[in-house]
C-alpha cells in the first residue's frame, strides 16, 4: 500500500481495511488457529491469567513471571519472565 491507493484520509482507510479484515477472519468458520491463538491470547491477557514479556516477546502465563526474590524475598511478578532473566 502506498498514498496512491490510501486515497486523501490514509488513516481511516487503512483501519477500515483492518476491520474489514478482522470481521472477515471472525466470519470465516475455517481453521483459523493464529487468530484463535490471539483471541485466548488476549482474552488471558484482559483476565489477568497472562502476561506479556516485553524482553521475548511472548505471551506467558502468570507463573512464567514469578519470581520468589522480589519484594525482599516474599515474592512476586516480574516485569520480565524468568527465561528472560537468566539471559
Amino acid at each position: 500500500m502506498n498514498r496512491f491507493n490510501l486515497g486523501k484520509e490514509p488513516v481511516s482507510t487503512l483501519s477500515e481495511r483492518l476491520y474489514q479484515l478482522i470481521d472477515a477472519a471472525k466470519n470465516d468458520k475455517t481453521n483459523h488457529s493464529v487468530v484463535d491463538k490471539i483471541q485466548k491470547d488476549a482474552q488471558a491477557l484482559a483476565d489477568g491469567q497472562k502476561k506479556f514479556c516485553k524482553k521475548c516477546g511472548e505471551t506467558k502465563t502468570l507463573k512464567a513471571f514469578y519470581d520468589k526474590s522480589l519484594k525482599g524475598g516474599k515474592g512476586g511478578y516480574g516485569r520480565y519472565c524468568l527465561a528472560c532473566k537468566r539471559t
